[in-house]
């Protein structure tokens, strides 16, 4: 939140090692997430560059998934929150 990156100040070089030579954390992405999103992430954090996708190729891979979830609208992020929080009725957490 405050525009540096964390650890930083005292671990910046484990930080870096970490970073560079352990694989992405794409277990953390739940079995239950959309293929085409799950291509996204693994294509943005391939850490060769040269196999790494173009800004270009994650544009047109961000928009196929979204299309695929569908989109961004107000009624897909209502449905999505529903099936988040079930018949739970927060009108804070639900748009």
């Amino acid at each position: 939140l405050n525009g540096c990156q964390p650890w930083t100040r005292h671990f910046s070089h484990p930080l870096c090692l970490h970073i560079v030579h352990e694989p992405p954390p794409l277990w953390e992405v739940p079995s239950t997430c959309n293929n085409f999103t799950a291509k996204v992430f693994k294509a943005g954090l391939q850490k060769n560059p040269d196999r790494r996708a173009s800004a270009q190729k994650l544009r047109r891979r961000t928009s196929k998934a979204l299309r695929a979830v569908g989109g961004l609208s107000p009624s897909s992020i209502k449905s999505t929150c529903q099936r988040l929080y079930g018949s739970q009725k927060h009108s804070s957490s639900v748009p």
